[in-house]
């Protein structure tokens, strides 16, 4: 059974997600789909509903990989 450490993912527009990171490892080791690109931020407010969050909390966010068309 695979390991889960994002909650959930919610779209923030134009392709981009973000979930909170859970568990003791380092966010940093999180590996993305093909065709998405990581980035784990320490935010106090919530990427959403912009509300805070009473303490800091590691957030993964997936920005999709700008096609080549070269």
């Amino acid at each position: 059974m695979a390991t889960r450490y994002v909650s959930k993912f919610f779209p923030l527009g134009d392709g981009k997600k973000a979930g909170r990171w859970v568990g003791n490892h380092d966010p940093r080791s999180y590996r993305p789909p093909r065709g998405v690109s990581a980035v784990a931020e320490l935010v106090e407010f919530h990427p959403v509903t912009q509300r805070y969050l009473g303490e800091s909390q590691w957030w993964m966010f997936l920005l999709p990989d700008p096609v080549n068309n070269g």
